[in-house]
């Protein structure tokens, strides 16, 4: 059973004076507003969210308007519907808990490594996202994932947004992808555009000193263009030379029982099996992948059932660490 160790992580102007019109229209429509004046809707909305003394409310967009930063909004006061207070803003959650948050419509697409994800709309984009919950069992080991996400910055890695504490958990906000390679691959026709993007993604997460470590198919997300998002960093870190703990992790098909060092060499191999698999048939059962890819690690005859992929795959899985091959020579000399 392989051990996980790992190092320590980190050794508005003021407008103008122009004159504020508002389009005239037979019902009121924020559509029909001004640049100026649908900027003031939208503050008094956010206001009106958040301070729920109405005469603290009154208050303090009396002391915007003052400050020239909104326009007036007695036009439009009596026209909004009264926003309810943030504490009364409630939206059914997990276990028939109720949660204070901007969310609504959660839907459970998912377990991450260590919690479990959902879909929700946003009540004021009217965007979908993804929200992680994760248990705070270990608060260190919980905002490792968030200390990482929030410094990626990649076409091909799962955006982070936000993060906030409900009770006992940690709430991640993420862009929200319907698919993932798990989906994919279940189709006949498959294009190398999915391997490269793959590819590409973990070059940037080397090149920044990180392992992904749990590198599978079920956390490669797609959105609905087909474009790879990397996602799940609930066992990723740094890395660093000074090692100071260490997790266990249960034998795994993409990680090499061999290794015992910790360098990004681990995710070579955890995508040669994504490669191994992706040149492969569809197969309809786990069981059906294990015992398939495991016949093909333990024959090597790659060379005639697989001529294409034979060299990258023998230079991804090999046993040794040492003599994988590098994410960027992948990328330079495949894709």
């Amino acid at each position: 059973m392989l051990k996980r160790t790992f190092s320590t992580l980190e050794t508005k102007s003021k407008p103008d004076n122009a004159i504020k019109t508002i389009v005239k229209s037979k019902s009121f429509d924020i559509l029909n507003l001004s640049r100026d004046w649908k900027q003031t809707y939208l503050i008094v909305l956010l206001s009106s969210i958040l301070i729920k003394d109405e005469e603290k409310l009154k208050s303090f967009l009396g002391q915007l308007t003052a400050m020239d930063f909104i326009s007036s909004y007695s036009f439009f006061s009596n026209q909004l519907k009264p926003v309810p207070s943030i504490n009364n803003i409630v939206v059914p959650y997990i276990n028939n808990e109720k949660v204070v948050s901007p969310f609504f419509n959660f839907q459970y697409i998912g377990g991450g490594t260590f919690g479990e994800v959902y879909k929700t709309e946003h009540k004021l984009d009217g965007k979908y996202y993804a929200i992680k919950k994760i248990p705070m069992t270990n608060g260190e080991d919980c905002i490792a994932e968030i200390k990482i996400l929030s410094k990626l910055d990649h076409p091909n890695i799962v955006r982070y947004f936000n993060s906030f504490l409900y009770q006992n958990s940690l709430m991640i906000q993420m862009e929200y992808c319907p698919g993932s390679l798990s989906t994919y691959l279940q189709k006949e026709e498959r294009s190398e555009k999915i391997l490269q993007q793959i590819i590409s993604g973990l070059c940037y997460l080397h090149e920044n000193n990180i392992i992904h470590f749990d590198l599978k198919p079920a956390n490669i997300l797609l959105t609905e263009k087909n474009q790879i998002k990397i996602a799940d960093f609930g066992y990723s870190r740094y890395v660093l030379s000074s090692i100071y703990k260490s997790h266990y992790y249960e034998p795994s098909l993409y990680i090499c029982k061999n290794d015992v060092e910790y360098t990004t060499k681990i995710d070579v191999y955890s995508f040669g099996i994504i490669l191994l698999e992706f040149a492969l048939p569809k197969m309809t059962t786990q069981s059906e992948k294990f015992i398939t890819i495991q016949k093909q690690l333990k024959s090597r005859a790659w060379e005639t059932t697989m001529p294409k992929y034979h060299l990258l795959l023998t230079k991804c899985l090999h046993l040794k660490q040492n003599e994988r091959i590098s994410t960027q020579e992948i990328n330079q000399l495949y894709f």
